[in-house]
């Protein structure tokens, strides 16, 4: 027997102290005929006759280290680093080495490191040590393995093992290194909730190789099942934009997941039952709860590793109520931008929401601002109230009703003479903090304004644009003065120009250039936006006008986040700045449709505003007061549309489009400086770090106080944060229910938003659906929208909403454009199908199946 290299297959690679902590389970599991992709060892002694070579020359410089002094110990790894590079191996040694890789047979392999104190049950050094994937020559393998080797001494295992008392010259490293799988997707499966120490197996998984799900850095799904059966008990399905793949010159790198997998599961059920199975075996093999590590090639189950589960608890080990006081009743933060478990950045960000609602609700008296206290509990955020009898908030209530009435009675409003002349001031002063340069200093600079202007607009300003007196609605007015249905108030309230109708202008005019030139035409109908940039089209006319009209556009719209309610957009979502492919794939779906058509459209639509304004004054015309009321009524009904766009324009687009982008740009700034990787790591930070970071005062690893927080953020995601903690919540007096309806399985009652009927195929969207391409005559089926789907609203045939107002922008822009709309429809998403043909009646508020 060879002690250097060992097959997988073969017995004595089950023993740790020739295969390490990793391969040694491997070896179990391939000769118990479990699915392992075929590999061999290169066994601790290689390591041990290598690393003798050195270890005078390491022993001086790993002595007397401390673990908090990170500076030295990064500077000793970096001297053991290129040690390990100079390193000769024995031709022996290379000969058997070669041997092994020619009989495995594989275009490519996968060095993995397995240390003797690696993935043992009661001190996992799982992570630390070193990977290396796509491996296309031997060339290559014999690097990595030096690579891997020099991983014993990287920065993060000196640190872990001086933290934990282990002596550096005990670890020995053997290599694994099997066949690289061509993985359509991979994972890692817990035989045991690792946070509760519940029965259930938790499993997540994403495209691609699984060290993107293991560090974070792609979209992975995540299933909870039942251990004896495999069947989902619970799952959340992730839009999937990213996943890693192999890179063609070696190595695996970050890449676009293939767009026909993005939005599906990517586990099948049966794949599941499969993995529920070999976890049960995984189990029994081992004896214990097992964390695996697995890839689905082909539609099957491959596993690379099965270690125990460290740290596992009996129980849910969190203490909900530690952090808050008793005596208060706290809710969760269920704003959809505000949800945890949070980033340290976002906590900064929502507790300058919290100050902003506080300054609201000490002018206003507004009840939805007065949740103004915070406390974040496993990163999670609870509110309660501000303690204040509730006389006094009325009193406020009712002096700021009156201010607002009275401005309201002289033909102006608070918005107009007081919020937006703020909210220029604000988005000029960011606008200016943008452009003050790209140094870390400026870009932090410029992202804590833009955290207090959120705060002070999104918490304050907000919800203090108007009063609070209880106003009867346009089409209640429109009935008592004319007596004609309430549904037909909405007439007068269509083809008003607005921010969103602007924009939708914009949009058509720039879609109508491309429609003009044929090779426009075809870039965009590929979606190869890219090449509006090559040389080759400089000069061509349309692209030059498409280019200085997009530019216009985005000057103005650049900073669109999608963010209004209903939206689903997050502190992740780029603007339209940080992502110009969101604006042109919408150009590219006006520029496939009948622009003439759209124009006649809306100048009809505005022509039946305009004669059924005259015709309802002719009618009102004998009776002046009459008249009156119906003037002033509509002149109140038609600003509160400009309003709503106005606003959302200013605040939700550019105010917190600035946040992303000095998110963003503050990010770029560090990746630059080489602190971080990703520019969305920065999220990981709060904007005191930061600040400190600015000022030069970085310590430590960088990069490993990321994945500390990432891996602290990703089993947060696991726990089940309680609804309520502290106190009962006051008791208040229960609405009467309607009698239910009679279910009827064809028709789907909710509420009308926006009148006529339309029939079409559905397109069901969820918070994950890109906003894709879209055909005239569409029905768009949801739980809700925002902003960031009402561009493509002229394109759509009908819109259905299991939840939603008729106040809300969705509803607004579905009357601007005469969409059928029907909101409130309960479960509508989950009884439509994709691409089913459905009936939407605005008029009656129903929606017909088939």
């Amino acid at each position: 027997m060879s002690t250097l290299v060992l097959k997988l297959s073969d017995p004595d690679a089950v023993n740790a102290a020739f295969s390490g902590g990793k391969a040694a389970p491997l070896a179990r599991m391939a000769l118990g005929r479990f699915p392992v992709p075929a590999g061999f060892v290169v066994t601790t002694a290689v390591y041990s006759n290598a690393v003798a070579k050195i270890s005078g020359q390491i022993r001086p410089l790993v002595g007397g280290l401390s673990a908090e002094d990170l500076p030295a110990i990064g500077e000793a790894s970096e001297a053991i680093g290129k040690l390990f590079q100079d390193l000769e191996l024995p031709a022996a040694t290379l000969d058997l080495l070669r041997a092994a890789h020619v009989e495995l047979g594989a275009n490519a392999v996968a060095a993995r490191s397995s240390a003797t104190d690696e993935d043992l049950a009661e001190a996992s050094f799982a992570g630390l040590y070193e990977t290396y994937l796509n491996l296309l020559s031997f060339d290559q393998l014999v690097d990595g393995l030096r690579k891997i080797w020099a991983s014993t001494y990287s920065l993060r295992a000196i640190a872990y093992r001086l933290a934990s008392r282990r002596p550096h010259g005990d670890v020995q490293m053997a290599v694994l290194v099997q066949e690289q799988v061509a993985a359509d997707a991979a994972g890692v499966m817990f035989t045991r909730d690792p946070l509760s120490g519940g029965a259930e197996y938790i499993v997540n998984a994403a495209l691609g190789l699984g060290e993107g799900v293991v560090d974070g850095t792609v979209e992975s799904d995540h299933f909870v099942l039942e251990p004896k059966s495999g069947a989902i008990l619970t799952s959340e399905i992730v839009a999937k934009s990213t996943m890693i793949g192999a890179s063609k010159d070696g190595g695996v790198g970050l890449v676009d997941a293939p767009t026909d997998r993005g939005s599906e599961p990517v586990l099948s059920q049966d794949q599941l039952t499969d993995l529920a199975g070999q976890g049960r075996r995984l189990v029994d093999l081992f004896g214990a709860p097992q964390d695996v590590e697995f890839v689905v090639a082909q539609g099957q189950i491959l596993l690379l590793q099965s270690r125990p589960i460290t740290g596992l608890g009996g129980g849910d080990q969190v203490d909900w109520e530690a952090a808050v006081d008793p005596k208060h009743h706290w809710q969760l933060d269920r704003m959809s931008v505000h949800m945890g478990p949070h980033f340290r950045l976002q906590q900064d960000i929502v507790e300058s929401f919290v100050r902003g609602a506080k300054q609201c609700f000490e002018l206003t008296g507004v009840q939805r601002s007065q949740p103004c206290v915070v406390e974040f509990v496993q990163g999670q955020a609870y509110r309660r109230a501000l303690d204040l009898p509730e006389e006094v908030a009325a009193e406020r209530r009712r002096v700021h009703t009156a201010f607002c009435e009275e401005l309201q009675d002289r033909g102006t409003s608070n918005y107009l003479e007081n919020v937006a002349p703020a909210m220029g001031l604000i988005v000029d002063d960011l606008g200016r903090l943008r452009r003050a340069g790209s140094k870390l200093s400026a870009r932090v600079e410029y992202l804590a304004s833009a955290i207090d202007a959120y705060g002070l607009v999104m918490g304050h300003l907000h919800w203090c644009m108007r009063g609070f007196a209880e106003r009867p609605e346009w089409g209640e007015i429109f009935h008592d003065l004319t007596g004609e249905p309430a549904e037909d108030s909405l007439v007068f309230l269509q083809a008003l120009p607005n921010r969103s109708t602007r924009l939708v202008g914009r949009l058509r005019g720039l879609a109508c250039i491309v429609q003009d030139d044929p090779e426009l035409s075809t870039i965009f109908a590929e979606g190869r936006y890219d090449e509006l940039k090559s040389p080759r089209l400089q000069g061509r006319p349309n692209v030059v006008k498409f280019r200085r009209r997009l530019q216009s556009m985005m000057r103005i719209y650049g900073f669109r986040t999608g963010w209004s309610f209903g939206s689903h957009s997050g502190f992740e979502t780029p603007t339209w700045n940080m992502d110009p492919g969101r604006p042109l794939g919408i150009i590219a779906s006006y520029a496939e449709q009948d622009l003439d058509e759209m124009t006649r459209r809306d100048a009809e639509a505005l022509r039946e505003r305009v004669n059924a304004t005259r015709r309802v004054r002719r009618k009102l015309a004998a009776g002046p007061a009459g008249l009156e009321a119906f003037n002033l009524a509509l002149i109140r009904a038609q600003d509160e549309v400009w309003l709503m766009e106005d606003h959302n324009h200013l605040m939700e687009q550019c105010t917190v489009g600035h946040l992303q982008e000095s998110i963003y740009l503050t990010g770029a700034a560090m990746v630059k400086l080489g602190l971080l990787d990703l520019r969305k790591d920065v999220l990981y930070f709060s904007l005191e770090e930061l600040r400190s970071f600015a000022r030069g005062k970085t310590t430590g690893d960088v990069r490993a106080v990321v994945e500390e927080r990432r891996f602290e953020r990703e089993t947060r995601k696991l726990l089940d944060p309680p609804m309520t903690l502290g106190a009962a919540a006051p008791v208040r007096r229960e609405a009467q229910v309607a009698e239910a309806e009679p279910v009827d399985p064809d028709k789907i009652r909710g509420t009308s938003a926006s009148g006529g009927k339309a029939t079409g195929p559905a397109r069901i969207v969820t918070a994950e659906t890109p906003v894709g391409r879209w055909q005239r005559g569409d029905v768009m089926v949801a739980v809700n929208v925002g902003q960031d789907w009402t561009s493509v609203f002229p394109l759509l045939g009908g819109l259905v909403l299991d939840q939603g107002a008729v106040f809300q922008h969705a509803a607004l822009i579905a009357r601007e454009y005469r969409i059928p709309a029907v909101i409130r429809a309960g479960d509508a998403t989950r009884r439509i199908a994709d691409g089913q043909t459905i009936t939407v009646d605005g008029d009656a508020g129903a929606i017909y199946l088939g």
